[in-house]
């Protein structure tokens, strides 16, 4: 989904060799991401890095993922000012459910509609 929703929005990606919590704000802030895509545990990793004086000095906007604790989630918005979308899907039919900017519930994906 990562490389579709650029591909279609005429966006770039950038690909690590491998994920790296010591680096991985040095190389958002190199390549200037707007954006990235994670993992639960790539977030509570993430959180549990020392703090830097220029952690909120990042271009970053939003986070896109799963299964990230919402403890972490609040913690990590605060900390470095993005926000975070949750969203939920397989493989198979891609993102079957998702946060909106406009709405979103710590801890929850999507919302439910009227009838």
């Amino acid at each position: 989904m990562t490389i579709l929703a650029a591909q279609v929005s005429d966006a770039q990606v950038v690909l690590s060799d491998r994920f790296s919590a010591s680096t991985f704000w040095d190389e958002i802030r190199r390549f200037g991401a707007t954006q990235f895509n994670y993992l639960g545990a790539v977030m509570t990793i993430i959180s549990k890095q020392e703090p830097r004086e220029d952690d909120a000095d990042n271009p970053v906007r939003i986070a896109f993922g799963a299964a990230c604790p919402p403890d972490v989630m609040e913690h990590l918005e605060r900390r470095f000012g993005f926000i975070c979308l949750e969203g939920f899907g397989m493989t198979e039919i891609g993102l079957a459910v998702h946060d909106a900017i406009d709405y979103r519930k710590t801890g929850s994906c999507g919302r439910v509609l009227d009838d």
